[in-house]
Formats: C-alpha cells, sequence, structure tokens
C-alpha cells in the first residue's frame, strides 16, 4: 500500500490494521466520562479546522491542547490529532504519534 505526501514509503498492512484497531478501541470508550475542566479553546480551534479540512492544523492543535492534559484526556486528544493526521494522509506522523502512547492492550491480547 502506498501514500502519497511529502514522503512516499510503504506501509505494511499489519502497520494499517493495528492503527485502525487502536481508533476502533479508541472509539469505544466509555460514554459516561465525566468531564470536569472547561473545554480548552484550542479543541474549538482544531474541531473547526477539521471542519474546513486542514487536518494538519487541526492535529497540531490537538497536540497543543493534550500537553495541558492528563492522563485518558491526554491520550484521547492524541488520538484525535491522529485521526486528523490520518485524513489529511499524514501516515508517518500519525503512526509516531500512536507509537509515543503508553499500550491499552496487553501483548497478549491482539
Amino acid at each position: 500500500m502506498r501514500f502519497s505526501g511529502h514522503l512516499t514509503t510503504t506501509v505494511s498492512p499489519l502497520s494499517v490494521t493495528a492503527l485502525l484497531l487502536v481508533l476502533l478501541l479508541a472509539g469505544c470508550s466509555s460514554t459516561s466520562t465525566r468531564q470536569t475542566a472547561t473545554p480548552d479553546p484550542l479543541q474549538f480551534q482544531a474541531a473547526a479546522l477539521e471542519s474546513a479540512g486542514n487536518y494538519t492544523g487541526a492535529a497540531q492543535l490537538y497536540q497543543q491542547a493534550a500537553t495541558k492534559a492528563t492522563g485518558e484526556q491526554q491520550q484521547a486528544l492524541l488520538l484525535k490529532a491522529t485521526d486528523s493526521l490520518i485524513r489529511g494522509d499524514d501516515i508517518l506522523a500519525a503512526t509516531a504519534i500512536l507509537d509515543g502512547l503508553p499500550p491499552r492492550l496487553g501483548s497478549g491480547d491482539l
């Protein structure tokens, strides 16, 4: 599978499968989470950039917002950044973010 962008690279089917699995699992998070803090304005700006098709800009803002967050909220923002990068066809940058996330599954679960 080949993706075009600034750098042309070959991505293995296993990498793409793993990436899709992480995104799928991120979408299965509980809906009963409570948000106690006021949402960061960066998140609103990122959502607006996504709506306008500026996925790289949105990813940068989600990553900025993640630096101010902790725990699951930080991971959720990084996954949003990853999603934006994938939509913008920047698979290498998306993979780099995913590589930096702590594993949520035990190695024997895959």
